[in-house]
């Protein structure tokens, strides 16, 4: 991640939100249409907000800190098994 690559990227994205607006403008597409196709653009944005967390907030204090990791991964194994809960739950209840 540098410079180069941010612009780039924040010009992608403008210029997909302007060619998103022009589609539903021109009647093309509707507005449903264009949100599920701007779901992966979305994902891309929060795994990039999500790297630059990591990078600089979060590194520092796990490679300092064994409590720290510690407590970030049992967060996550606690996380991932209420969500694996939930969704067998949720899968269950449509049998």
């Amino acid at each position: 991640m540098n410079g180069l690559t941010m612009t780039l990227s924040g010009l992608a994205l403008a210029f997909a939100s302007y060619l998103s607006w022009l589609r539903v403008s021109q009647q093309l597409h509707t507005v449903s249409q264009v949100v599920v196709g701007a779901a992966p653009a979305l994902g891309s944005a929060f795994s990039i907000l999500w790297f630059w967390s990591w990078d600089a907030i979060v590194l520092g204090a796990f490679i300092s800190s064994f409590w720290v990791r510690i407590a970030l991964v049992v967060g996550d194994a606690v996380f991932y098994g209420l969500f694996l809960i939930y969704l067998i739950r949720h899968w269950l209840m449509y049998w």
